[in-house]
This record gives structure tokens, sequence and C-alpha cells, in this order.
């Protein structure tokens, strides 16, 4: 499995609802990207290890147990995986829950991240 090598954010193939690409939660401009919705969040995880998309985006707060495993094969097949801000993903908390979470080819994942910023 290797995840995907795609290197253009506009375009490209994502997981996740249409409403996480809603502009309001894209301060530096919406990806403009086809969405496709899959339940749960560690098989979406395992597609993007298998390169079949090329980004997940999941804002909703999420349980750690739910994605660890997928978080694992995703970043050994290369993709970036993060926390929706940009954080590596701390399991074993007190809380042990992720605010949201990014996963991408390695080139788009700061591509996601800018447009997350605050500050454009």
């Amino acid at each position: 499995i290797r995840a995907s090598a795609r290197d253009a954010l506009d375009g490209a193939q994502a997981l996740g609802t249409r409403s996480a690409f809603r502009g309001e939660h894209w301060p530096g401009g919406a990806p403009q990207v086809t969405t496709t919705y899959i339940q749960p969040i560690a098989y979406r995880l395992c597609m993007i290890a298998q390169g079949r998309w090329d980004l997940l985006v999941a804002l909703k707060q999420t349980h750690e147990w739910d994605v660890a495993a997928g978080e694992l094969i995703a970043r050994e097949a290369g993709a970036a995986v993060t926390d929706a801000s940009g954080a590596p993903v701390v399991y074993n908390k007190p809380q042990p829950t992720v605010q949201g979470m990014f996963a991408a080819a390695e080139a788009l994942h700061p591509q996601l991240l800018a447009r997350r910023d605050r500050t454009g």
C-alpha cells in the first residue's frame, strides 16, 4: 500500500462530509475537491493508505480508539496524519479524544493546513 502522490489540493479526491468543506471552516479558502463519505473513520484512514483517495478531513471530535490503528496504517503508507489543527495525534490522554483529523498525501497536508490557518 502507498498513499497518494498527488501534489495539487484543488481537484483532489477527498474523504469527508460535504459540510466539512464549507467555507466557514476554511479561512484561507475552501479546497475545491470531490468528496465521498464512508464510515467508519478507521476505514477511511485505510483508504488513504491505499492511495485510493488523496485526503481525509474530519472536523468532529472522535475517540482515540476509533483512529489509532487507521492512523498507524496511513502513516506507514506515507500519508501525513494530524489532528485538525495540524498537531500530531497524542494517545492515552485523560480525555481520550482527538479533535478532528487530517490525513493526506505528504504534499497536500501543508496545503490543507494553510487553508485552515486563521490568518489566511
